[in-house]
């Protein structure tokens, strides 16, 4: 029982240190983002209903345009964003 506690909290402890790390792994199209009310992000990975908000000073994502691809990234904490807008990513990595 004792053993059964301590693996339920170790996988508690597992699955919310994932929640608040904020990464993402997601498969989309990769478009400039082009004019928008808000003034942050320079490309955007479409999904169906879904669109992410990328920038990244480590990928060229020029490179990707109109590819669908793989995309690695870190949500950047909206303390750091200019202004009130959807969540913006940091892309470390793309996988074609």
């Amino acid at each position: 029982m004792k053993t059964a506690a301590i693996l339920l909290l170790a996988l508690n402890v597992i699955s919310c240190h994932k929640i608040l790390d904020h990464r993402i792994r997601e498969k989309g199209v990769v478009e400039r983002q082009g004019i928008t009310t808000y003034q942050y992000g320079s490309h955007v990975l479409v999904q169906d209903n879904n669109r992410y908000v990328l920038v990244s000073d480590r990928v060229d994502l020029d490179q990707y345009l109109n590819q669908e691809v793989t995309v690695f990234a870190k949500r950047i904490d909206a303390k750091e964003l200019p202004e009130k807008g959807p969540d913006l990513y940091e892309v470390k990595r793309v996988r074609e």
